[in-house]
């Protein structure tokens, strides 16, 4: 009878360790599939939030540049550096004037300065352009050197 109730217990011993071992088992399938559902729901969200926000950006207030070139008068190093600071405002980005070519190169964001905008401010340090004279006095009190013929 001794026999009879060891092997039971034991049997029943063995059953229990298996059936603790399954449930180990399937507690970590369970952990693991919550855990691949948790970062495939991360990815989903990360690509969804990141199409909505390129899809949200406002495209109408990209900067664009446009690029002229005007007519400025003037001869020297002095008068270079003249027209080009006044041309430097808010809204260009590059003003490049060329001696021999009497030509200054503009780019600027037109939804913040006209060329307008510059070529009067150029007028107001004393140098003609294509639309505006600069005023005769502002013109006479230029270096000699940076006097030209005027129209």
């Amino acid at each position: 009878m001794f026999w009879v109730y060891a092997c039971t217990q034991l049997t029943t011993h063995f059953q229990f360790r298996i059936f603790r071992f399954d449930l180990l088992l399937n507690t970590l399938k369970v952990k693991k599939m919550k855990t691949v559902k948790i970062i495939l729901a991360v990815i989903v969200a990360a690509v969804l939030s990141i199409t909505s926000y390129a899809q949200m950006h406002d495209h109408s207030k990209m900067v664009s540049t446009k690029t002229v070139t005007i007519k400025v008068l003037g001869n020297c190093e002095s008068c270079k550096a003249r027209i080009e600071k006044a041309s430097t405002i808010e809204g260009v980005s590059k003003a490049d004037w060329n001696s021999d070519t009497q030509k200054l190169t503009l780019t600027y964001n037109p939804s913040k300065v006209t060329s307008d905008d510059v070529q009067k401010r150029i007028a107001a340090v004393g140098h003609d352009t294509e639309k505006y004279k600069a005023n005769d006095k502002v013109y006479n009190k230029l270096p000699n050197c940076c006097k030209y013929e005027r129209n």
